[in-house]
């Protein structure tokens, strides 16, 4: 029996016959991601016509529900778009790079979009260019007064730190 559906075939044992012939839940294509992998699971791979790019109220794919990277192939393969937004403004791409990084890594190498850095990762990068910009300048100037740069290097460091303490 597939992990997540009640699909069955005929080496499945007698308790999961028996769980067949209770009421079953319709769901989507979208909620059943690890079933669209498995070759015993026909219900849940798009049918002729079939929708890889049906949307929930939030307008996530199910792309967006991909934890492994067959799952993702397999919805690529069958026509599912990498490069789209949901509701919130979301890529597949961006919401996976979290939780499932292979597959966000995956899904940028197929479409050519590179993976986004999050908005924490840019402002740190920032903050210490900034940072090595000032020893930098801190040390020419030390070099060329011939004083000891010790106390400034602290004052830069505090006042880099502060700032990235305070996202504002």
């Amino acid at each position: 029996m597939c992990v997540t559906c009640p699909t069955l075939s005929r080496a499945d044992p007698p308790q999961a016959r028996r769980r067949q012939l209770r009421p079953a839940r319709r769901s989507r294509v979208s909620h059943h991601p690890r079933c669209v992998t498995r070759s015993r699971c026909s219900a849940h791979s798009p049918p002729a016509g079939g929708n890889v790019d049906i949307t929930d109220s939030d307008g996530d794919t199910p792309l967006y529900t991909a934890e492994n990277i067959d799952t993702a192939r397999f919805l690529v393969e069958h026509g599912a778009t990498i490069d789209r937004r949901n509701a919130d403004g979301v890529s597949p791409i961006e919401h996976l790079s979290d939780e499932f990084p292979d597959v966000a890594a995956y899904l940028s190498t197929v479409s050519g979009i590179s993976q986004p850095t999050t908005a924490h990762d840019a402002r740190a990068e920032q903050l210490t260019s900034e940072l090595f910009a000032s020893v930098a300048d801190i040390m020419e100037r030390a070099e060329a007064d011939g004083h000891d740069p010790q106390d400034e290097l602290r004052t830069a460091a505090a006042r880099i730190l502060a700032r990235a303490s305070n996202p504002n």
